[in-house]
């Protein structure tokens, strides 16, 4: 299996992913992504891919595609090379990938003749390929039953916390059996998973569990995270570190704001938001009926070491932190700052 850690999805990254394949290897996992139309058709028509996966439509680039339909159309493009035979797996809880473009208007998303189209569902979606289904969180990580095409295997396990852990598992799931893989080999290799740097990564120190989750973010990604921050955290004090989200366009704005709302929602003990658009993550947490003794709104990354200060302050054994924002505000430097302290 080749696979290359990092994002090299671009079409310059993705061209050099692909020159490093050993010519001896039996299966290849590359990414694509995108910022406009076109960019991804050009490299799947390069690559032509056996299986092809769709996992979802969010929010990211929307500052460049308009709307979430213009963005499902552009990732829809990896289904254009597929190579004769191929397949295409597609989240089918998502009606804009559901329906395949039913709603798209004129501008349809190209679906090859004699491309098999599987769709996987957690939402009982009785017409899915693929379901899974008896989700549970257990030790550190999430248990859940997947229905295939074959039969159904039970108490799969994945060592990462939240459902959009499950989607992910999945989506691997299901790619295993398409590729050939017994329920054993796939079983086997999602109990082994183990995050990269910065996704979900998750630290001890000192009694405080830490959830470094700063790679990226969007509103969809940090929704999951902090549903994931109060199934870790239980009936134990949960505080969230949350910044600007980028490339989110026009409505930039609510977006950031619906987030501050479901934070709210969540049962946070503690908001702190960082960067311009952070402060208005903790307006909409206020106006959803956070206290204002709640939530604390600093700066840009000058502030980042005096935030870290001020955890050290507080935070106690026990206690939940998730990090997360865009990668433009590294936020990881805070988390340095933080955990240097608590080792000392």
């Amino acid at each position: 299996l080749f696979k290359k850690d990092g994002n090299y999805n671009s079409t310059i990254g993705l061209p050099l992913s692909f020159m490093e394949i050993p010519t001896d290897t039996a299966c290849a996992v590359l990414e694509m992504g995108m910022s406009g139309r076109g960019e991804i058709s050009a490299m799947t028509q390069a690559v032509r891919p056996n299986i092809a996966v769709v996992a979802n439509i969010g929010s990211s680039h929307l500052e460049y595609l308009g709307t979430r339909e213009n963005i499902a159309r552009a990732k829809l493009e990896i289904a254009s090379g597929l190579s004769e035979g191929g397949t295409l797996l597609i989240n089918g809880d998502e009606p804009l990938l559901a329906n395949l473009g039913q709603d798209f208007g004129e501008d349809l998303p190209v679906i090859p003749e004699g491309i098999r189209v599987l769709r996987l569902s957690l939402a009982g979606n009785e017409n899915a390929d693929y379901q899974a289904v008896n989700i549970t969180p257990r030790e550190g990580g999430m248990v859940f039953d997947l229905a295939t095409p074959s039969g159904i295997w039970q108490d799969l396990y994945v060592p990462a916390v939240g459902q959009h852990f499950v989607w992910a598992a999945s989506f691997a799931a299901a790619v295993g059996q398409l590729s050939g893989l017994t329920e054993g080999q796939v079983r086997a290799g999602l109990s082994s998973y183990r995050p990269a740097a910065m996704r979900q990564d998750i630290r001890e120190i000192g009694g405080i569990t830490l959830m470094v989750d700063c790679y990226n973010a969007a509103p969809e990604s940090m929704k999951a995270a902090l549903s994931a921050l109060s199934l870790m955290a239980g009936n134990r004090r949960r505080v969230a570190v949350l910044g600007d989200m980028k490339e989110l366009g026009t409505d930039t704005v609510a977006l950031h704001r619906g987030v501050g709302e479901y934070a709210a929602k969540s049962g946070l003990d503690l908001l702190i938001t960082v960067g311009e658009l952070g402060a208005e993550i903790a307006k909409g947490a206020m106006e959803a009926g956070m206290s204002p003794d709640s939530v604390r709104v600093t700066g840009g990354k000058d502030t980042y070491a005096a935030t870290a200060d001020y955890l050290k302050a507080i935070l106690r054994e026990g206690d939940h932190v998730l990090f997360k924002a865009s990668r433009s505000m590294a936020l990881e430097t805070m988390v340095e700052a933080l955990t240097a302290g608590i080792n000392t």
